[in-house]
């Protein structure tokens, strides 16, 4: 789901936006599907994922970073490489694989 490097993590969403409340809706194969309330419209999209990760693993909103997809779905996102991101990226990991059985 995510890979490490330079003391940053790399993470695959494919973000769904419009969505009825952000919110994660799957982890599988290797990405997080999450729905982002917000348009796909001026940037509108993209400030509300980062906001939403930021609250979800309890980090300042500048330490992420879309690394790639500004434009698209499939984004990856830079996070700090720190304990309690990892931590909350296993947890995740271990609901939907519990979701998935």
């Amino acid at each position: 789901m995510f890979a490490s490097s330079n003391k940053t993590i790399s993470l695959t969403i494919k973000a769904a936006p419009n969505a009825q409340k952000d919110a994660i809706l799957s982890a599988r194969n290797g990405e997080l599907a999450i729905g982002i309330s917000a348009a796909p419209e001026n940037g509108k999209a993209n400030a509300a994922l980062i906001a939403f990760m930021a609250k979800t693993f309890k980090i300042a909103k500048s330490d992420i970073i879309i690394a790639r997809g500004e434009t698209t779905r499939r984004k990856i996102l830079r996070l700090p490489d720190l304990p309690k991101v990892r931590e909350k990226l296993e947890e995740i990991a271990r609901i939907y694989a519990k979701d998935s059985q």
